[in-house]
């Protein structure tokens, strides 16, 4: 069985139901061979199979890839500043792209980043197999358009009636539907429907929708009927895998996540978004806000946040607790205080995606055992509860000071005006609110804290309280990870 980390992630309901059949089939005297990604093993499926044995398959290296490119080195976009391949170049995936246009005698020497080389894979086949340069930014629209929709729908793949709604989007596109199918960029599935060759291709497509989307927001300063024309006011971008934001990043440039931080604090300005773009504008920076280099000077001497970045958290705090803003941003600006905390692993994309040496780091997760609750999106028809089992300890310790006190402080605040709530949303408010809280929490609030698990426990919120207690083990946490 090929790819068993791939019904964790998108068909995770019916996991238990397909180990208790390998187990099965094993005690019949049958051999199973199995392939899963590492770390989703060790986490999720190792414990309910001990008696498989474990091989580990080695990744390809500098070599394999140069051999695979016919003694080609492999060019600028793929290597970092040490000259070094980036891990996630080193996939066939990678290699058949920059293969194919080494074929076809193009310049990778001239491909900028990993999402130009999508773009030029992806551009090539358009030409090569229409032999008509007008069409290509016409084929590349329609997969925007097309990666929009099945952002929209929560899916990953359409029927044909759906996919023949696509194509009056893009009324200059004069290509039937099976040279469409025939470029490589989309194929079928055993149902019949269509969807991308590959998942990271969606996420560039999104990406390369989007983009523009977000600069229009964050520069001109639109209105509201501006914005809900446009398509980041039709999808919540949780939906799409984290590695989406690689590529939005790269489109963007990482300092224009400052410019997001900016519009945020622009009380004003960011109320009269619409409640989507308000949402996937929080979500932008809580997935790629970076360290500063004053914040990196800070985390090494083990002081405050800078002022800069403790004014953004405080603009993100203002929308947690205020009434006026729709749940979906409010429980997003509550993932958000997590992920940009100067203890987590930042940027987040880079952590549970592949884009960074972040994902690498992920043996040092918490695993399943310990792993926080929290609102999840990814690959799911709406948004759920389940654990975060990516979640690594703060990297360096909380300390004691009044700025993290206060953080602290207003998230219990929070919680406990919704603790005795049985709304759905108040639910869900109170799982990110309480996952938030375990890198927030300040010691000093250890008696409002078992005030609110002592109520919590009333509710039958038994994802609340998992996440309040783990708050009180934060700190062996991070002396377990420094260890």
């Amino acid at each position: 069985m090929d790819g068993l980390d791939e019904v964790v992630t998108r068909r995770h309901d019916e996991l238990a139901g397909l180990v208790n059949a390998l187990q099965s089939v094993a005690r019949e005297g049958v051999r199973v061979f199995v392939n899963c990604r590492q770390n989703l093993w060790a986490q999720r499926i190792q414990p309910s199979l001990p008696d498989f044995r474990v091989f580990h398959l080695l990744p390809l290296d500098e070599a394999d890839a140069e051999r695979i490119l016919g003694g080609r080195k492999l060019p600028g976009c793929v290597t970092g500043i040490d000259g070094r391949p980036y891990r996630w170049a080193l996939t066939p995936l990678i290699l058949y792209f920059l293969l194919t246009l080494i074929e076809n005698d193009q310049d990778l020497e001239s491909i900028a980043s990993r999402s130009d080389l999508y773009q030029r894979w992806t551009t090539w086949l358009a030409q090569k197999a229409l032999a008509n340069s007008s069409r290509n930014q016409a084929i590349l629209k329609f997969f925007g358009k097309f990666a929009m929709t099945l952002l929209e729908m929560r899916q990953v793949a359409m029927d044909m009636a759906a996919f023949h709604q696509v194509r009056p989007m893009v009324p200059e596109l004069d290509v039937d539907d099976v040279a469409l199918l025939d470029l490589e960029v989309l194929t079928t599935t055993d149902a019949g429907d269509i969807k991308f060759c590959h998942e990271s291709v969606h996420e560039f497509f999104v990406a390369w929708s989007l983009w523009h989307d977000f600069k229009a927001i964050v520069r001109e300063g639109l209105e509201t009927n501006a914005v809900m024309r446009m398509g980041i006011d039709r999808v919540k971008t949780d939906f799409i895998q984290a590695s989406m934001y690689g590529f939005l990043e790269q489109l963007l440039g990482q300092t224009f996540v400052h410019e997001v931080a900016t519009l945020i604090l622009d009380r004003h300005r960011f109320r009269r978004l619409t409640p989507y773009a308000q949402r996937n504008l929080i979500e932008y920076v809580g997935m790629t806000y970076r360290d500063s280099p004053v914040l990196a000077v800070a985390v090494q001497a083990g002081s405050a946040p800078s002022e800069s970045e403790s004014e953004l958290v405080n603009a993100v705090l203002k929308i947690l607790e205020s009434d006026d803003f729709e749940v979906l941003v409010r429980f997003n600006a509550a993932r958000v205080l997590e992920r940009i905390h100067p203890g987590a692993p930042r940027p987040y994309f880079d952590y549970v995606s592949d884009w960074g040496e972040g994902y690498w780091r992920r043996e040092g997760s918490v695993g399943s055992r310990d792993a926080p609750w929290v609102v999840r999106g990814a690959l799911r028809s709406k948004e759920d509860l389940g654990k975060q089992f990516a979640f690594m300890p703060n990297e360096r310790d909380v300390g004691d000071n009044a700025f993290w006190e206060m953080v602290s402080a207003r998230i219990i605040r929070v919680l406990t005006q919704i603790v005795d709530s049985d709304s759905d949303d108040a639910l869900i408010l109170r799982v990110n609110c309480s996952n938030a809280l375990i890198r927030w929490f300040h010691p000093s609030h250890s008696t409002e804290l078992m005030e609110l698990i002592r109520r919590i426990e009333g509710t039958g919120d038994f994802r609340t309280r998992w996440n309040l207690l783990r708050c009180q083990r934060s700190f062996k946490w991070q002396r377990a990870y420094h260890a």
